[in-house]
């Protein structure tokens, strides 16, 4: 089992590396303003994805809380529009556990290119500074 985590972890970090060198491939054909641009870019929508994922998350706390404080979870009290409206908040509560995970996702993948776009940064700037060098 072990073994075979190993080696799938050993592929994972192959194809991440892969991708790496895909993504500076076609960054680096870019000026240095453009991937700063990019970067900030990014960070924004890094920025929004946080946001939206803590206002949802405090979305579901509340609903859960509101849920449990009010006795709604005994069901047999209440005729059937107030059960449907229970049972209808438990799936909207669901759902929105499942954008959670979606938009963490999102953000993991826009966490990545930025990460790539910092490392074309740096080369950039190294090759710079190493022309500089040359010239002095």
């Amino acid at each position: 089992m072990l073994f075979f985590i190993h080696k799938q972890t050993i592929k994972n970090l192959d194809k991440i590396k892969s991708d790496i060198d895909k993504y500076k491939d076609t960054f680096n054909n870019l000026p240095i303003e453009d991937l700063i641009l990019y970067e900030k870019a990014i960070d924004s929508c890094i920025e929004g994805f946080s946001l939206f994922n803590n206002s949802i998350f405090t979305a579901i706390f509340s609903f859960a809380l509101g849920l449990f404080s009010s006795d709604l979870i005994n069901l047999d009290k209440f005729d059937n529009i107030e059960k449907d409206f229970v049972i209808a908040g438990s799936i909207a509560l669901g759902v929105l556990v499942v954008l959670i995970f979606f938009f963490k996702a999102q953000n993991e993948s826009y966490i990545f290119f930025k990460k790539v776009i910092q490392l074309c940064i740096e080369e950039k700037e190294e090759q710079k500074n190493k022309e500089i060098e040359k010239r002095s």
